[in-house]
């Protein structure tokens, strides 16, 4: 999703995200989670247009943190329409 290279998933153990999105919770198989930071929608600025790209289209915005410049990422726009459509399908099934 990220544009990295996807991972078999095997005897290794495995992470995942827990998040909601469009009032559903999902698992996210993660490779690593280094911090959860929630800050206040003023501090947040729109994605810069040179750092739009297909690996960064689920960012919403970027902030200033400490010394460095953080991407926020917005669980909305982690997963397209056809997935959202196919989790709906999957919920509907078993609810």
């Amino acid at each position: 999703m990220l544009g990295y290279d996807r991972k078999e998933i095997g005897d290794e153990k495995i992470k995942v995200l827990i998040t909601r999105i469009n009032d559903v919770e999902l698992a996210l198989s993660v490779d690593e989670v280094v911090e959860i930071y929630s800050p206040s929608e003023d501090i947040k600025a729109d994605m810069p247009s040179l750092a739009k790209t297909p690996a960064t289209e689920c960012a919403s915005g970027i902030l200033k943190k400490d010394n460095g410049v953080v991407i926020v990422i917005s669980s909305e726009l982690l997963i397209s329409k056809a997935e959202q459509d196919e989790v709906d399908a999957v919920l509907e099934k078993y609810n």
